[in-house]
């Protein structure tokens, strides 16, 4: 007799397996700014541009990439309402998530790297 045990966490008995859906993996987030600068030989490669401006944010200059998204949160804290912030490779240009000022919170959207990221 064939057996297969399911996780009984995300598959229920009379339904099928758990559909999983979030905000951040299921929004498609598109960059503010269509094209970041390019520099390939930079060893702090991961900068933070500021959209409203139309900017990168001067001495906010990263070789780790959380290390860049605190520094964006810390940026974004005290920026104005509204004001909008991305983290961005500059070697490949690609964007790495945004964070947007509200009135009580700071709102995060994930950029091209965790759809990958969730991919694998």
């Amino acid at each position: 007799m064939n057996v297969t045990h399911k996780n009984p966490a995300t598959h229920h008995p009379l339904k099928g397996p758990a559909k999983v859906s979030s905000p951040a993996t299921s929004a498609k987030v598109i960059p503010i700014h269509d094209t970041y600068p390019r520099d390939g030989e930079s060893v702090r490669r991961y900068r933070i541009w500021n959209a409203t401006t139309k900017a990168q944010l001067r001495w906010r200059y990263y070789s780790d990439k959380r290390h860049a998204h605190i520094g964006a949160l810390i940026e974004c804290r005290w920026a104005e309402v509204g004001t909008t912030l991305e983290v961005f490779d500059i070697h490949t240009g690609r964007l790495m998530g945004q964070y947007s000022r509200k009135v009580n919170t700071i709102a995060f959207m994930g950029g091209d790297n965790v759809a990958q990221e969730k991919r694998s």
